[in-house]
């Protein structure tokens, strides 16, 4: 459909090569580590944009990583612009009481096989079960921060089965003791 964004999430592991070279080519930019962690889909419009999820490190001492929607234009002619770029979560400048953002090798609890990774997406559904109206399902763990308990930052998925449409949410939970609530939902993508 032109100028909707064709959600079809495709973790850091399954990216073709050719949608994460047009990644590579246009945030070839001094200054900052990119490390592509999700691709999410495309639009056609005035070409085809492609939208991805990075996490960041600025290269200077003592970094403080954020994560970053990078919307991506490939034009007719192959040339590649960067039309949309937005901090998702940055990391606070004081850990006490500021967000943590995750680190990359923990952020993709979808294909990593570990007790921290399963702990995080049973966190998430546990949280998720009495939210009605769109099928959530979490793609990336994005940071946490300690505030009356602990808030948790996933990056979801979210589905509309009847209206067969899906789109990209922020969700921010707290647990606090053993109550998981959500605290936060936002429009991404």
């Amino acid at each position: 459909m032109v100028g909707s964004f064709e959600i079809n999430v495709i973790q850091k592991n399954d990216i073709p090569e050719d949608i994460e070279d047009i990644f590579k080519r246009a945030t070839n930019l001094l200054g900052v580590r990119r490390e592509l962690m999700l691709y999410l889909g495309k639009q056609v419009v005035h070409g085809i944009n492609h939208a991805y999820i990075s996490r960041n490190e600025p290269s200077v001492l003592n970094p403080r990583p954020y994560y970053e929607l990078i919307v991506i234009n490939i034009n007719e002619t192959g040339k590649t612009c960067i039309v949309r770029r937005e901090t998702i979560l940055e990391s606070s400048a004081s850990p006490i009481g500021g967000i943590i953002c995750s680190r990359e090798d923990e952020a993709p609890i979808r294909i990593i096989d570990s007790i921290e990774a399963n702990k995080l997406l049973k966190l998430f559904k546990k949280g998720m079960h009495n939210v009605l109206g769109l099928d959530y399902e979490a793609e990336l763990y994005l940071g946490n921060q300690i505030v009356q308990g602990c808030n948790y930052y996933y990056l979801t998925q979210a589905s509309n089965i009847e209206a067969k449409t899906k789109s990209i949410k922020l969700v921010v939970m707290n647990l606090f003791i053993d109550e998981v609530k959500v605290v936060e939902i936002k429009d991404i993508l």
